[in-house]
């Protein structure tokens, strides 16, 4: 009896180290680049340095690019944009969380986009996917940047989901990623938005627009839909 209780010691024994030795599952190549943007995106950004040239070259012949300042002035042009991506551990909305802040012209009362995106991998379509939502109370999160802790134990019940139709499908290309919307798919009352972003390790771009679905004709844009291009400041 004693001998065959210390041959099923042995056997569970044997058993543990086996499964002890078993290595962790690896990471598909989607869940990497997820990874990857997790640890690229978070930080501070501004065009200040593009700013800077656009407008160094206004007033030249064949330069056409403005600046659109809070006070009106080159409306339609490159905005000068300061943005705050902040990862937030925020586990009743998501595992890859992002706080947004953006303002105008090194004003932080100016803002001009303050969101929650929320990372995940679409094991269906074999992508990733960004969804962007705002606040339910815009006001309340404003200045969150300077002090996370006013974002700790928000839920889904806070915020407002854009509908899966306007998530951001991302793409890598070389050493970047590169994020848009489906062409026209983010579509309501007959316009669809188009908005992309372009990470790497030291630079975030973006640009948007509105266009007309009957004649695809620009509605709202900036900058002639170029891209605003963000160094990394922090």
């Amino acid at each position: 009896m004693f001998a065959r209780r210390l041959i099923e010691i042995a056997g569970i024994a044997v058993v543990l180290a086996c499964l002890g030795s078993i290595p962790a599952q690896a990471q598909s190549p989607l869940e990497q680049d997820l990874e990857q943007i997790m640890k690229w995106w978070p930080g501070t950004y501004n065009n200040d340095r593009q700013v800077a040239d656009v407008e160094a070259q206004m007033g030249e012949e064949n330069f056409t690019g403005e600046v659109w300042r809070l006070d009106g002035s080159g409306m339609g042009g490159y905005l000068n944009v300061t943005s705050h991506y902040i990862r937030l551990d925020a586990p009743a909305i998501g595992d890859n969380v992002l706080y947004v802040e953006e303002y105008r012209d090194g004003q932080p009362a100016e803002t001009y986009r303050q969101r929650v995106y929320i990372l995940s991998v679409d094991e269906e379509e074999q992508v990733i996917r960004v969804n962007l939502a705002n606040f339910k109370d815009r006001e309340k999160y404003i200045g969150a940047y300077r002090d996370i802790s006013m974002l700790d134990g928000i839920t889904s019940d806070d915020i407002a989901p854009f509908p899966g139709i306007c998530d951001l499908i991302v793409e890598q290309r070389g050493n970047r990623y590169h994020m848009r919307m489906r062409t026209n798919a983010c579509a309501f009352g007959g316009q669809a938005f188009s908005y992309e972003a372009v990470i790497t390790g030291n630079a975030f771009w973006f640009r948007d627009k509105i266009v007309r679905l009957e004649d695809d004709t620009v509605v709202m844009t900036m900058a002639n839909f170029n891209f605003h291009k963000s160094d990394r400041v922090k």
